[in-house]
Parts: structure tokens; sequence; C-alpha cells
């Protein structure tokens, strides 16, 4: 799960029955200088707005 300073809340589901990682696509942009930070590990999570206005990052080692 990737919580953001703004009490928004994206969550990635992994469906599949082994360990993922692979790039998400939100089909609109976090607000400017918005951080993305993994809920789990606390860590930040780059990510980039693409010239569409689409955010993506990478969501690694999501378990099933």
């Amino acid at each position: 799960m990737i919580t953001t300073r703004s009490d928004q809340t994206v969550l990635v589901f992994n469906p599949l029955t082994r360990t993922r990682s692979d790039v998400v696509r939100l089909p609109t942009e976090v607000a400017s200088g918005a951080q993305m930070r993994d809920a789990v590990t606390g860590k930040g999570v780059p990510c980039q707005t693409l010239p569409d206005g689409t955010t993506v990052f990478v969501a690694a080692d999501v378990p099933s």
C-alpha cells in the first residue's frame, strides 16, 4: 500500500500466487511535489508524471 501526505491512498493488489514487481500506472496526476511512501517499509517510492498526466511507479515485491 502506498500512502501520501494528502491522505490519498493507492492500494496495489497482486492476484498471482507469487511475489511480483511491476509498473503501476495511475490515470491521474499525483499532486505536484507529492511524495509516495510504502506503508509497510516506510521507504519512499520514486514516481514520474508523464506528459499525458499519467503517474507511473514500480510496485516492488508485492506479496500474493
